[in-house]
Parts: C-alpha cells; sequence; structure tokens
C-alpha cells in the first residue's frame, strides 16, 4: 500500500448498506490512510457531497432511482475532477464503455474475498495520490497567480478603500472562493461593519449582523478572528457553530468560510472574510496563504494611512502662521527643510532662498545659539526661548523659538517653530517705559480696565487722594467723588470716553478724610490692535499748572494716545516737540514738522509779523481760539480748535499748542441743525426713543396726530398710544425686527388721548453711534385713516358695481331671448312663400316687440335706480297670480312644459314678480327637464304662495346653497337665476324657503314677512 502523510476520506454508495458497511470495514481495515463514509442511494450520496469534502467517491453500478452511470454524471457537473471509481458486481463492456466515457476514473468489478478489497484500495489510494497531485499543482499555480495579483494591488494603491476594494475582487475571482469582503471595527467598537465586498451575492451582508462580545452573533469565524486576532475558520458551514447565518450561507452556495486579520505593527485594521463554494476548502497551506495576506494587506494599509497622515501633516505645516524648520545638529545648522512662513519670517524671497542658508546666518549672538544647542543636546527640548536674530535684509527681529532634539536614521535634527514677536516686545518696552514715567510723575495716574474697574495708581495718587493703591485697586474712580457733580456730568464723560475720545475737565474729587480738592483731569482710552482695553486718567492740580506742565516727558504716553496734536514751540517759532496726532493732522511725519515755522501751518499767521505774535503773551496766558491749517501733502485746509499756553522753563519761554480736528465736530453741528429743522417742520410724526423705547423727543406733528404734548409723552413709551388692536405677537416681531438692526414697516392702528382711534403707516429704523451700537430709534408715522377708509369705501362700491352688472346681465336675457324669438317670428311672416304680408299679424308683432322693448327700458330704470339707492324702488300693489303667471310663462322659451296656476292675489310690483316667476319657470326648465309640468298655486294657511315642479327635485344639503349667486347644477346655468329671486322677494318683504314638492319636485314657498329685511 502507498505511504500516506495524512487520510484520504472516501464516499461509498451502494444501495446494499451492509454490503457498504462491510466493504468499509475492509478498505479502512486494509488501508490506514482511509477514513470511509456509506452512503444507500445517489441522492444521499449527492447531499453528503454537498455538505462534506471527500477525496474520492466509490458507487455500485445497479442501484433503485438513479444507476452509477448517472450519478457519475451528475457528480461530474460539480466535481469535475473528484476520484469516482465504478465498483459493480455485474458489469459488461458497455457499462465499461459509457463509464469511462463518462469520466470514470477506474472500472472495478466485485470479487469475493480480500484480494477484490485490497485491489480496490490500491485503486483508491493511487487515484486519491494522483488527484491531490493535480489538486496541488493547480493550487500552487492559483496560489502564485493570486499572490502576484495581490502584489501588484498593495504597491500601486495609493488609499486605503483601493487596497481593500482590489483585494476582495481578485479574492473573490480566485477558485475555489466565491465571496470576499473586508470588515472593520464600527464606530461604537462593538460591531464589524463591512468596508469592501466583492463576489456572488454580495447582498449577503445586508441583513447580517456581527458582533465582538461574547453573544451569538460573535461566534463566527469575523467575530472570533476580531477578538483573537488569530486566523479562525468554518470547515464546514452546515456543520460548524454558524448561527445565526447559516441558511443564507447555503443558500448562497458557501460551503466553507475563513476569517484573517489585518494586522501590522500590532495594530488590527480589520478582517478579511473568504467563503469557498465546498466543504474543508481551507487546508493549512490554504490558511497558510490567506494569513500572509492578511500581514501584506494590514501593512499595506499601514503604509497608506501613514503617508495620508504625512500628506496632511505636510499640509498643516505648510499653511501654519508660523515658521517651522529642521536643521543638521552640526557646528552651522544647515537647514534641511522650512516652511513658507519661515521664509517670510526671515525676509527670503521663497523655501528654497532660506534654504541656501544656515541657522547660525540669523543669529546676532552666536553664544544664544550655542546655548540653545547645548539645551537640546541635554533636555532634548527648548520651549519659547527668546532670542535676537537678523533677517536677510538686515533687520532685526526678536523671535521665539521651541525646539526639540530628533533622532531618525539618517541622523540627529533639530525640529523647531519660529513666531515672531517684535511687535509685542515693542509693546513690553513701551509699557515699562510708560511705567517708569508713571512711578516717577508728579502728577495723579490711575489706570483702569475696559469697565473702569481700577487697575494701577501711582505713588502720587496716595499722596493727594489719601488712599493706598491697595485701598483703590479693584474699586471704582466713584470712590472720589464729592457730590457736586450730577449723574449727567458723569454719564456725559463715560460717553465720550467710551466712544473712544478723549474727556478733559476739571472736577471737584473728595479724599480720604473728607476734603475736597479740584484737578484738571484728562482720560483717554487705552488701545491694542484697535480695541478699547482700559483707559488712564492725569490729574493734574490747578493751582500748581505750571510744575505740573514742566513733566512733558511723563505725559507723552498719555498724549499720544489722546488723539490729540501737541507741540511746544520755541521763540524762533520751530517746534521743539511734537506727537505723532499733530504731524497727522496737518500730513506729514514729526521730524519734517520740527523743520515748519509754525507761521507756515497756521492760515491766520504772518511769519514776518511772529515777534510781534509772540510778544503779545504773558507768562501763563491760555488762549483758546478757532483757526485754519493747511495740510502738507493735499493743501487743504482743516478747520481745528487751539489751546495755546505760554510757559517759562528755566528762564526760556514756549508755547504748548494742542490742536483737535474740528471738521467731524462741525459736520456733525451742521447735520443735527439740517436734521433737527427737517424734523420740527416735517408733515409727519417723528419720535426718537433710547434703547429701552422711553421716548427722548416728539415733533408738533406727533402732538397733533396723537394728542399727547411733548411734556406728556417724553419719558414714556409709544405704548401710551396703543389701542388694543394688534396682539403681542405683533410688537414681538417689532422688537426683533429693530434690535436686530434692521428697519420695520407696517400699518399700525392707534388710539388718541381722546380714545378715538387712527391708523399710521409706521417706519422704524435704529440709531447708531459711532461704535456701531444701537443707541436709540427713531419712528416716523404717516396718518393713513382717511385713505384707510376711502380704500374701504371704494371696496364696497366695486363690490356694489360688480353685483350690479351680473344682475343687469341676467335680468335683460330673458326679455332679450323673447324680443330675438318675436323678431325671427317677424322675420318669418315677412318672408311668407306666397309673397302677401299679414298686415295685422305684423301690427300685433310690433305691438309685442314694442311692449318687450318697454319692459327692457323700465327693468334698465329700475336697476339703475337700484344701483343709485341700494334697493330696488317697488310699485306694489293688490295682483292677480295667474294673471302674472301667464304673462311670463308666455315671455319664455317652454318648450314641451306645461303650467297650471291656482289664481289669488298677493300684494306685488307686477313687474318684478312677472321676473321672479320667469326666473323659476326657466330654472325649472333647464334642471327638470322639456317636459317638466309646473303649478303655481296660493298657500293653504298664510299669506303668500308656492311654485313648485315635477322634477328631480333638490337635495337637502343643497338647499341652503342654492340662492348663493353662482350657484348652479346645469352645465350651462349661471348660478344668478335664484339669487334673483331671492332679492325680488326680499324686496317686497317675503321670506322665501325651499322644500320638497307634492310629486317629489322642487317647491319654492313665498310668505309675507313684515319682519324681513330687504337686500340688495
Amino acid at each position: 500500500m502507498a505511504e500516506w502523510i495524512e487520510s484520504g476520506r472516501v464516499l461509498h454508495v451502494d444501495d446494499d448498506s451492509a454490503f457498504a458497511a462491510l466493504t468499509a470495514e475492509y478498505l479502512e481495515r486494509t488501508s490506514d490512510c482511509l477514513v470511509v463514509e456509506t452512503a444507500t442511494s445517489a441522492s444521499e450520496g449527492l447531499d453528503r457531497l454537498d455538505a462534506e469534502a471527500f477525496d474520492c467517491v466509490v458507487s455500485d453500478y445497479q442501484m433503485p432511482g438513479q444507476d452509477g452511470l448517472a450519478f457519475l454524471e451528475t457528480v461530474r457537473e460539480a466535481h469535475d475532477d473528484l476520484p469516482f471509481i465504478l465498483f459493480t458486481g455485474t458489469g459488461s463492456e458497455n457499462v465499461a464503455s459509457e463509464a469511462i466515457a463518462g469520466g470514470v476514473t477506474d472500472y472495478l468489478q466485485k470479487r469475493a474475498g480480500t484480494e477484490g478489497y485490497e485491489l480496490l484500495a490500491n485503486r483508491i489510494e493511487n487515484a486519491i495520490q494522483q488527484y491531490r497531485a493535480t489538486r496541488r499543482a493547480a493550487t500552487l499555480d492559483r496560489i502564485n497567480r493570486f499572490a502576484r495579483d495581490v502584489e501588484q494591488v498593495l504597491v500601486r494603491a495609493e488609499r486605503r478603500e483601493e487596497i481593500e476594494r482590489r483585494v476582495c475582487e481578485i479574492v473573490s475571482d480566485t477558485d475555489p472562493y466565491r465571496f470576499a469582503w473586508i470588515g472593520a471595527r464600527g464606530p461604537e467598537g462593538t460591531t464589524v461593519e463591512p468596508r469592501a465586498t466583492a463576489g456572488i451575492e454580495e447582498q449577503y451582508l445586508d441583513d447580517v449582523e456581527i458582533t465582538i462580545d461574547g453573544s451569538a452573533t460573535a461566534q463566527g469565524p469575523t467575530g472570533r478572528a476580531m477578538r483573537t486576532r488569530e486566523p479562525a475558520v468554518a470547515e464546514t458551514i452546515a456543520d460548524d457553530d454558524y448561527d445565526p447565518w447559516r441558511a443564507d450561507a447555503l443558500e448562497r452556495g458557501y460551503r466553507a468560510s475563513a476569517a484573517v486579520p489585518l494586522l501590522a505593527d500590532d495594530t488590527l485594521y480589520g478582517v478579511l472574510n473568504v467563503y469557498a463554494d465546498r466543504a474543508g476548502a481551507f487546508d493549512d497551506r490554504e490558511l497558510e496563504v490567506l494569513e500572509r495576506l492578511g500581514r501584506d494587506v494590514g501593512h499595506a494599509i499601514a503604509r497608506v494611512e501613514r503617508l495620508r497622515r504625512q500628506d496632511r501633516y505636510e499640509r498643516i505645516v505648510e499653511h501654519l502662521p508660523m515658521g517651522v524648520y529642521r536643521v543638521e545638529s552640526d557646528a552651522a545648522g544647515t537647514l534641511v527643510d522650512a516652511n513658507a512662513a519661515l521664509a517670510d519670517i526671515f525676509g527670503a524671497d521663497s523655501v528654497d532662498a532660506i534654504l541656501d542658508h544656515a541657522a547660525s546666518d540669523f543669529y546676532l549672538d552666536a553664544d544664544d545659539r550655542a546655548t540653545l544647542c547645548r539645551e537640546l543636546r541635554a533636555e532634548g527640548v527648548v520651549q519659547d526661548a527668546e532670542l535676537r536674530q537678523e533677517t536677510l535684509d538686515g533687520d532685526r527681529i526678536w523671535v521665539s523659538v521651541t525646539a526639540i532634539r530628533t533622532e531618525t536614521e539618517d541622523g540627529v535634527y533639530f525640529d523647531g517653530v519660529v513666531r515672531d514677536i517684535t511687535d509685542r516686545k515693542r509693546r513690553e518696552r513701551q509699557r515699562r517705559q510708560f511705567r517708569s514715567a508713571v512711578e516717577h510723575a508728579g502728577h495723579v495716574v490711575l489706570i483702569t480696565d475696559a469697565d473702569g474697574t481700577i487697575s494701577y495708581v501711582n505713588d502720587t495718587f496716595e499722596a493727594v487722594t489719601g488712599y493706598t493703591a491697595t485701598e483703590a485697586i479693584g474699586q471704582r474712580p466713584s470712590m472720589l467723588q464729592s457730590g457736586e457733580h450730577d449723574e449727567a456730568f458723569y454719564r456725559d464723560l463715560w460717553s465720550t470716553i467710551g466712544a473712544g475720545e478723549v474727556w478733559e475737565g476739571e472736577v471737584v474729587n473728595e479724599r480720604k478724610n473728607g476734603d475736597r480738592y479740584v484737578i484738571d483731569q484728562t482720560i483717554a482710552p487705552i488701545t491694542e490692535d484697535g480695541d478699547t482695553v482700559g483707559f488712564v486718567a492725569i490729574n493734574r492740580d490747578v493751582t500748581a499748572r505750571k510744575e505740573r506742565e514742566l513733566n512733558l516727558t511723563f505725559l507723552k504716553r498719555a498724549i499720544d494716545q489722546a488723539g490729540i496734536g501737541i507741540g511746544t514751540y520755541g521763540a524762533d517759532g520751530y517746534a521743539t516737540y511734537v506727537n505723532e496726532r499733530l504731524a497727522e493732522l496737518v500730513g506729514t511725519d514729526r521730524e519734517d514738522l520740527r523743520s515748519r515755522h509754525m507761521a507756515t501751518l497756521d492760515t491766520d499767521l504772518d511769519r514776518d509779523r511772529f515777534r510781534e505774535y509772540w510778544a503779545s503773551f504773558d507768562d501763563g496766558e491760555r488762549r483758546i481760539y478757532e483757526t485754519h491749517v493747511e495740510r502738507v501733502d493735499t493743501g487743504e485746509v482743516v478747520p481745528v480748535e487751539v489751546v495755546t499756553s505760554r510757559v517759562t522753563i528755566d528762564g526760556a519761554s514756549y508755547q504748548v499748542n494742542t490742536l483737535r480736528d474740528a471738521t467731524a465736530r462741525k459736520r456733525r453741528k451742521r447735520n443735527l441743525e439740517q436734521f433737527r429743522s427737517a424734523v420740527e417742520h416735517a408733515g409727519h410724526s417723528v419720535i426718537i426713543t433710547d434703547t429701552d423705547g422711553r421716548m427722548e423727543y416728539v415733533n408738533d406733528a406727533f402732538e397733533t396726530m396723537s394728542g399727547y404734548s411733548a411734556a406728556e409723552a417724553i419719558g414714556r413709551t409709544p405704548a401710551i398710544v396703543r389701542s388694543g388692536e394688534h396682539d403681542e405677537a405683533f410688537y414681538r416681531d417689532l422688537w426683533e425686527t429693530i434690535l436686530d438692526g434692521g428697519v420695520w414697516q407696517g400699518e399700525v392702528t392707534n388710539e388718541r388721548k381722546d380714545g378715538t382711534r387712527y391708523v399710521v403707516d409706521q417706519t422704524i429704523a435704529p440709531i447708531f453711534d459711532d461704535c456701531g451700537d444701537i443707541s436709540g430709534f427713531v419712528a416716523i408715522n404717516r396718518d393713513v385713516t382717511a385713505l384707510k377708509e376711502y380704500e374701504r369705501e371704494l371696496e364696497a362700491q366695486n363690490d356694489r358695481l360688480k353685483r350690479y352688472g351680473q344682475t343687469v346681465a341676467h335680468d335683460l336675457r330673458n326679455p332679450l331671448a323673447l324680443l330675438d324669438a318675436e323678431l325671427k317670428q317677424f322675420q318669418a311672416t315677412v318672408d311668407g312663400t306666397d309673397e302677401s304680408v299679414d298686415a295685422d299679424a305684423v301690427r300685433l308683432l310690433c305691438t309685442d316687440i314694442g311692449a318687450t322693448v318697454d319692459r327692457m327700458q323700465t327693468l334698465i330704470d329700475d336697476l339703475l335706480a337700484m344701483a343709485e339707492q341700494g334697493q330696488r324702488v317697488l310699485d306694489s300693489e293688490p295682483t292677480s297670480i295667474e294673471a302674472i303667471a301667464t304673462d311670463a310663462w308666455s315671455q319664455i322659451d317652454t318648450a314641451s312644459a306645461t303650467m297650471s296656476v291656482e289664481d289669488g292675489d298677493v300684494g306685488a310690483d307686477p313687474d318684478r314678480l312677472r321676473e321672479l316667476l320667469s326666473n323659476l319657470f326657466r330654472n325649472a326648465i333647464e334642471h327638470a327637464g322639456n317636459d317638466v309640468h309646473v303649478t303655481v298655486r296660493p298657500l293653504d294657511f298664510t299669506e303668500g304662495f308656492a311654485v313648485e315642479d315635477d322634477g328631480p327635485g333638490i337635495p337637502a344639503d343643497e338647499r341652503e346653497d342654492v340662492f348663493e349667486r353662482g350657484f348652479t347644477t346645469a352645465e350651462a346655468g349661471t348660478g344668478f337665476g335664484l339669487a334673483i329671486v331671492e332679492r325680488i322677494a326680499h324686496a317686497h318683504g317675503w321670506s322665501v324657503s325651499v322644500t320638497e314638492g307634492r310629486a317629489g319636485g322642487a317647491r319654492f314657498e313665498f310668505r309675507v314677512d313684515d319682519d324681513v329685511s330687504e337686500r340688495q
């Protein structure tokens, strides 16, 4: 017998179960390498093959249902290379020939004795060895192609999604796999969610939930591989623990499955799941290939993810607003890499330009770099080191450097981040200089934050006020208030500095001991990047003004912040000091301004007479006046307010000038005067309120319109004129609009002081201050009460005219139809075939036509009277119902319809009653047909009459609607006839109702009712 490394599984199919069992026993006894399973029919054998993996099939020939040859044919359809030995008790050359033609591996007749079983075992072993050798060769070829295709994908792919998709496609296209997918942990980390799928029945995953916990949905290969990070296999889906997916898998032809983790450097990127079309498809060799594939895919995913992160980091670094660099750790510090921000900081045109330099090129002091490198080598990191360096342009700058020491395979580098802090250092230096000046100043200086809380006071503050710095800091300057000034005084002060302007004035304060003292105070905003961050207050004792004015250096910081042009001039007319604001005001720089004579700037000064001007001042004299200065850059003449003082320092006279640009103030004053004039003379009501809606101003038109005087209105809200017409939502919408900075427009019904209502077309707009904040609202109201009343009257008139036109059109139709019929009859009489005309007939027709025209004229006159008076003009008299009904019947086209009348009298206008009956008769014929019978009779127990027909009647649910204009059920009806009937009835004082007639048709009952109001 052959030497086997692994056993072979044999399926013996024979309808004789005892013989099959005996054969299995002998074969296993004869060969240690064979494991034999039995089946007693071809169908059972097919089921076993479908569910399990076998290496050889041995089949009897003569079996009920399906013989051995038919069984062979069926097996070959699904397993074209599986060894199949026909082991038959009775054979023939014909059977052998058919078996060979059908692809049988061997043909053997049953024999008595053990020699037959030994021969069968030998044939089985040989067939299995050959089958396995062939499969191994095919598998090796498949694995090589499979590995080559996957390797190409892993090498070329640039995105994780591409790797996962292409791997699934390659795996699913490789025999014996039918389906492949890659899954990873879901967002919550408890489930496995598909990332890529390929193969047959991709929808298999639609209803599948796989978890990673210990539940039933975590026991399959996927869940086990995710938990253990080891390959997991289901060799036989039909038998293995594969719930709850077994039925769906078997239905799609999946017989075995495997899951291999995608690992790289101990990171799990997911699981590759593979489904085969035969059980036992995942032997050790196959699983080894898949496991190696899982590692390769994991490393490929790790590679592209690393590249993706690197690309993202590179983009971030490239766009950082601070310099980023890498230098070698050599003596010069050769630059290896840098971003555009670093090039910009050091004045390089590009990154390439700065890479031509070493780090040492930018250090002003070589010791600074030596210290930085020493710390990096020792500590590995340096944070926020502030260094003086030099740009490529030669400019000196301050930078903050944070760096780390980085070791790579290529060597040791220093990586760092550089921030330009030159502006910050300059501000710090200026603050130190200012603090030093303040500390040594002889004036009271206090600094507050933006909310007015004191954050600093100098020693002079303590000496003058009696409060220590500890007592003052954290308090507000109101602690010094003496009660001398009212709230309006301080409100003006805060309004001025809150708007970014400088406030100046004399203030009476109170010391800690209760004594009062007077100061000349200047308060200016402190700004950073355009925002107000606090205020500085400088208090000068009025009695010692001369001494305080000597300290110009101390005041420099406050003066520069003040927004006022300040300059000191000597007797020669040239400046000894000017601030930046003064230079800006005259359109030049400070250096140029010092070279210009005072008279060249002030248009009112004559240089030739400057000595006289200078001599006109007394020592300590202060003059305030308005003049103009001519800008150096544009030649523009600018109005200014000037305060000039004469001081003597060390025996020398100086003139201190302060100039404030008066352009904006004058423009505001002019605009305010124009606005006030326009408002005072406006024909509309104008209201101005504060932000809480309290009225601060109303014009004369408001007083006239509302009845409230200005004294009664100011201080109150516009709610005093509310009428109750509008709900809270209306006013809430109004306030939301204007508080958001929008303009509200709409009509409002208000109430005057005397209780009468009026309607205004109102526009409300916010008023903004210089900071862009809302400081109040202005409302302009146009009285449209008369206009609204006119609109209502016009609408009512238009409605009456519309109804009148509809009535005219409808009421003229009947006489027009009659006139048309009479004209046709007249034409027929004239065009008689006997060429003779009956004069009496013509006269009769002319009489009828004339009567019809008279009726139309009467009708038009009545309708016009109705339109003018708003109601019908009636001439009521006792009238025969029979006579009027007969006349009305003769005026319409009755076709084959008939009418009967029971006579009686009723008080009515004959013409209008004829119109009423004509409309009812036409309505009956239109809705009940040409053969309808109409009956007119008096009511039985009350004064009135009824008109009924024998038609289909009017449904009860429509009877309330039949008198509405336009209501009709007839295709050609206009819907006006019954509306006119009701109108005529009401004009007579009759009530009209609809009910069911005696024959089931429509019945209209008219009752004389004195309480019925006439309606038009």
